[in-house]
This record gives structure tokens, sequence and C-alpha cells, in this order.
């Protein structure tokens, strides 16, 4: 049974679910769609100018610019992980599949433009919370990426409940 335990715990490691995404690469795609979602926001609402787009999303990335970098790292880690040497190609691959998904949910939904002015205000603001919580908090468009890892502990507690 411990071998059993310990085989899905090395199984459920990043290094063995090769797919999946870890904690901070889950972290650092939300990121990036939420940086997506400003920048589609800034080109795709322009006719909506009372709402500044384009400048909110330049501020935003003034502010965040080096956290969104370092967050761009860890994504671009997890193609190399999962794609060895042809990871720029599928890095490339996901993040323009990323920007036209979420612009045709914007040109579908009549509120996209508002809800991405909203979130980039609450961004702007001074006492806004990190980065990665915002992203967790923001209503983003579902890309249908990489699944999260499963942590270790839950198959360990499947394991045992069998």
């Amino acid at each position: 049974m411990l071998a059993i335990l310990a085989f899905a715990s090395l199984a459920a490691s990043p290094a063995h679910a090769a797919g999946c995404l870890t904690a901070d690469e889950a972290a650092a795609e939300r990121v990036r769609r939420l940086q997506t979602t400003l920048m589609i926001g800034a080109l795709q609402c322009r006719r909506e100018a009372a709402l500044r787009m384009a400048d909110i999303y330049n501020q935003v990335v003034r502010r965040y610019g080096a956290v969104i970098s370092a967050h761009n790292k860890i994504l671009t880690r997890y193609f190399q992980r999962t794609h060895g040497a042809g990871y720029q190609a599928a890095m490339d691959s996901h993040v323009t599949s990323m920007a036209n998904i979420i612009a045709r949910s914007a040109q579908r939904d009549p509120g996209f433009c508002g809800a991405a002015a909203q979130i980039g205000q609450q961004m702007l603001k001074p006492d806004a919370a990190d980065i990665v919580d915002q992203a967790n908090w923001a209503k983003l468009v579902d890309i249908g990426g990489p699944p999260a890892c499963q942590p270790a502990r839950t198959l360990r507690a499947e394991s045992a409940a069998q």
C-alpha cells in the first residue's frame, strides 16, 4: 500500500504529469490571460472612449510590467518543460490562440468592454491586491488551456479512501 501511495505522489509531480500546470504555472497562465484581456480591451473598445481602455492598459503595464514579465518567464518554462526544443512555437501558438479566443468573446459579449475597464480600474487602485489574486478574482474568458496538476495529497487521500 505504501508503494502505491509513493507512486501516486511521484506520478503527481510536475516532472511526471508533464502536460499539467503547477500552481505557479497556473498563476502565470491566469496573469497572462488577464494581461491579454486588457490588451484586447484596449484594441477592441476604442469606440467606447469614456472607458479609456488604452490608457488603462498602458497604466497597468507600467505598474505591473515587471511582475507580468516574471510570470511570462514562468509560463515559458512550462512550455520548455512540456514541449522541449519546440517550446517557442508551442507558446506562440498558445498565446495567439488565447488572444483569438478572448477577441471573439469580446465581439460576442456586449459587456466585455465595461468588464475589462472595471478589471483595469481595480488593478490601478492604490490598495490593489497582488496581480495573481486579481487574476484569480477577475472573471476571465475560459480558453480551455492545460489543466492544473492535481496535488499529491489529493491522490493520497483518494488512494486511502479506496
